[in-house]
Formats: structure tokens, sequence, C-alpha cells
């Protein structure tokens, strides 16, 4: 599925009870989403991606899309930062009734999750330039020729670009195209290439909370399987004493000829714990994971 950087876009199914309002940058994140867990909450409408070379018309965009959906949904939930706007996009919310909004300023932090874009832009990252899948995809259209114009002033490229040190690219997915495609942004741009395994970080956690967790359900059904389970959790404990322990778990694996470290995939340790932050949106069942968000207790 393709998104092109100046085209609308909609996700719809007959009788959904939420409406997310995105980035067209994101359309393609959030439909992935959607389509690998099967959730059946969801109606999906997207502005253009390179609204963002102008943001002055996110809030407004945003605004219409709101009113024409009011009375038609349970629940609007917005899935933009602040994105430029200088807080336009939070005034409009406030105004069109309290809706919430994703946290963060942008793409990149929620990415990269808030506190770790935060912490890492008062060091070396203070000096990057971030792409993500879509910019990626896009860099020549909305960066080269659109929001910069180096296409018809190559002479600006270094006033541009003068302080900084490197491209970092948030990778949602594993796609050597885009890698590739995101490294010769990096040599055109003349500056140093970093890649980083995000995943969908924080716009996941903040789509599934919309969907709560894993179930279609009102809030109130929601909160009857949260109380279920604590009811039970005795219950729940003395099954658990027959799974086995994690070591004869590996140790089967070993002796089935199985890998049990994410280095034997090839993985680095940061990829591996993404793995099992992010693992149980591709298994449309009830799991560990799963059960910890529900509880909103923190795996260990």
């Amino acid at each position: 599925m393709e998104i092109a950087p100046d085209a609308t876009f909609d996700f719809r199914r007959s009788g959904q009870r939420v409406l997310l309002l995105a980035c067209g940058a994101l359309g393609r994140e959030i439909v992935d989403l959607i389509e690998v867990n099967r959730w059946t909450t969801f109606d999906v409408e997207c502005l253009p991606a390179i609204w963002h070379n102008t943001p002055d018309k996110i809030p407004g965009g945003l605004r219409e899309k709101i009113r024409a959906a009011k009375g038609r949904y349970e629940r609007i939930f917005v899935l933009y930062g602040d994105c430029g706007t200088g807080g336009g996009i939070d005034k409009v919310l406030a105004e069109e009734g309290g809706i919430e909004r994703i946290e963060g300023p942008h793409c990149y932090a929620f990415y990269s999750g808030n506190g770790r874009f935060a912490a890492a832009a008062e060091g070396d990252d203070m000096t990057a330039f971030y792409l993500t899948d879509y910019l990626a995809r896009y860099f020549d259209k909305l960066v080269w020729s659109g929001l910069l114009g180096l296409d018809r002033h190559p002479e600006l490229l270094k006033d541009y670009f003068q302080h900084y040190t490197k491209v970092v690219y948030l990778a949602q997915t594993d796609d050597p195209v885009l890698d590739a495609k995101a490294e010769a942004a990096a040599s055109k741009l003349g500056l140093a290439y970093e890649r980083r395994a995000s995943g969908y970080g924080e716009l996941a956690d903040s789509v599934m909370n919309e969907a709560k967790a894993f179930l279609d359900l009102t809030e109130q059904g929601f909160e009857r399987v949260k109380q279920c389970i604590v009811s039970e959790w005795d219950k729940i404990q003395e099954i658990a004493a027959h799974v086995p322990a994690p070591e004869v778990v590996a140790d089967y694996l070993r002796q089935a000829g199985g890998v049990t470290e994410g280095t034997a995939l090839g993985l680095k340790a940061e990829e591996t714990a993404l793995g099992f932050e992010y693992g149980h949106y591709l298994r449309n069942r009830f799991t560990v994971a799963k059960l910890s968000r529900v509880l909103g207790v923190p795996l260990t």
C-alpha cells in the first residue's frame, strides 16, 4: 500500500466505533497494526503528509475532519504530534471538545519512545536529521525537492545542513530497499548514516490502547475482563505452576535445533528487546504480553 505525500487516505469498515485521524505518513503503519491484529474497532482518515511542509494547514484540516465525524463515532483519537504547529493542533482539539492525541512533539519522538528521544536529544542526536520509513521512501519528493527545494537550489545544501552531523533512520520495518534509500539520502546530504530499529514504538501503544489492548469491547466490557483475571489470579497461578521453566523450554528448543538467543538470529540486544515488547501485536491471541497490558504490570 502506497500513500503519496499529497494524497488523503481513508480506511473504512462499516459500523466502526473509533475514528483515528492521522498524518498520511503514518497511514500504512496504522493499517498494518489494525490488519495484523484483526482489530474491528477502527476507521482511519489521513491528511496529506506533505502538509508537514506547511504545518499551518494541519489544525484546520483536523477541525474539518472532527466536525464531519462527530455523531458518527463513539470516540475520535488523533495520531499527530504537535508537528510544528506551535500548539495549533492542541488548541483545535481543546475547542472541539477535549479530543485526545498521541503524546509527543512529532513522529520521531513517539517512534523512538518520547523518553528515549528526549534523553538522546541531549547528546549526539542534537545534530541528527531523522528519517522514518515514510520519509526514506519519499525523501526526494518531501525533503529534497519539496521542503528544501534543493533540486532547484543545490547551493543551499551547505547552509541548510552545516550544523548537522548524521542522518538517523528510525526503521519501522526490516526492508533492505528502504535501508538503501535512507543511506542514499544520507550520502546525498553529505552526512554520516545510522540505522536504528525503532519498530512502531508508542504509535503502536497508542493504537492498542484505543483497541483496549486486544479485544473489541466497550469500556465496561474491558473492565469486566480485567476484573475476571484479577479475581481468578490464584487459579491462573496454579496453572502457571505446571508450565515448564524457561530453562527447560530453552533446552527443548535446542534439542529441536531451534535458537534461544536473539544473537543467533543476528539481532542486536535492543532489537531483541523490541521484539519482546511488540511481538504480541503479531499474535491474535491472549499472550503473557497482552496480560501485562491488561493488568498494567510490566514484563520482567
